[in-house]
């Protein structure tokens, strides 16, 4: 009978102990970024993303640190923004019915369709995905615009200003 209480009590702390370790590194890296120290707290957001894949929150910091870097060090703009591309595809893997997870890799695609103009389709899909999973995110609508006047198409164009404008008008 003791043996099943150790692993009942094994079994609740570890996933506790795997958080609160996540948001250490989290905090962690704040204040790495605080204190100028990027690469540090790169690693650290790195680090609490991988032990935490399921909090978006790490995830949208670690992609945003990331395009940070690519503007600190234009050289390396490439590197990093794949490297976004990336932890926002795993938050995407790792969130599919969370339309911020969605929101987020538009967000990021749009940034990186500067590099690779191709990725403006795909950020139109996430925006587009991130709206089917909540309609009233008018964030994901804006972007889902932004996204079909980039890719030239008017019929998503209109769909998506129709949709804006609707949301919109419940928010008043």
């Amino acid at each position: 009978m003791r043996f099943l209480g150790l692993l009942a009590l094994l079994a609740v702390s570890v996933p506790v102990a795997r958080q609160m370790t996540a948001e250490v590194l989290f905090s962690f890296s704040n204040h790495a970024r605080r204190a100028r120290d990027i690469n540090t707290a790169a690693d650290l957001l790195r680090r609490a993303n991988e032990m935490r894949p399921q909090d978006i929150n790490y995830a949208a910091a670690r992609c945003d640190l990331l395009e940070n870097l690519g503007g600190i060090f234009p050289q390396h703009r490439a590197a990093y923004t794949k490297r976004a591309l990336r932890a926002a595809a795993l938050a995407v893997q790792a969130h599919p019915h969370d339309p911020g997870a969605f929101e987020l890799m538009a967000s990021v695609e749009l940034r990186a369709a500067k590099i690779w103009p191709g990725l403006n389709r795909a950020a139109l899909r996430s925006a587009k995905r991130a709206v089917e999973l909540d309609p009233l995110m008018s964030f994901s609508a804006s972007q889902w615009l932004h996204a079909a006047i980039l890719v030239g198409d008017r019929v998503e164009e209109r769909k998506a200003r129709a949709h804006l404008e609707m949301v919109r008008g419940l928010k008043k």
